[in-house]
């Protein structure tokens, strides 16, 4: 018998569960107070994530890596907003960072993002 994914713990009202140890949604941080920002990071923290993966470009918004704390690891692979991968090798490079994360990890939780507009 195949175990379901509760479906419903998330970490927050804009993000969903994509598979056992990784949610998605849009970008973490909407407000640049840097005490509110710490706030809406540290609903993801409180959560378990303790990766990010954003897939927004350089520059297309604030960066966020100054409300992270030193435990918590940031990955960027960008894919322009409302696009797709460039090229395949880019979806695997997506994969084995969260396989490579895992396997040092396993307990680690992933939350994928993009601008989310």
């Amino acid at each position: 018998m195949t175990k379901q994914l509760d479906l419903t713990m998330k970490p927050t009202g804009y993000s969903y569960r994509v598979d056992l140890n990784v949610w998605a949604g849009e970008y973490p941080v909407w407000d640049w107070d840097n005490s509110i920002g710490r706030q809406q990071i540290q609903l993801f923290t409180a959560f378990g994530i303790n990766n990010f993966i954003d897939l927004t470009e350089s520059g297309e918004m604030p960066p966020y890596a100054q409300f992270l704390s030193l435990s918590i690891e940031r990955h960027q692979l960008p894919i322009p907003n409302g696009g797709t991968p460039a090229a395949v090798e880019d979806v695997v490079e997506l994969f084995r960072t969260i396989e490579c994360s895992l396997l040092e990890k396993p307990f680690a939780k992933f939350y994928i993002h993009c601008l989310g507009e």
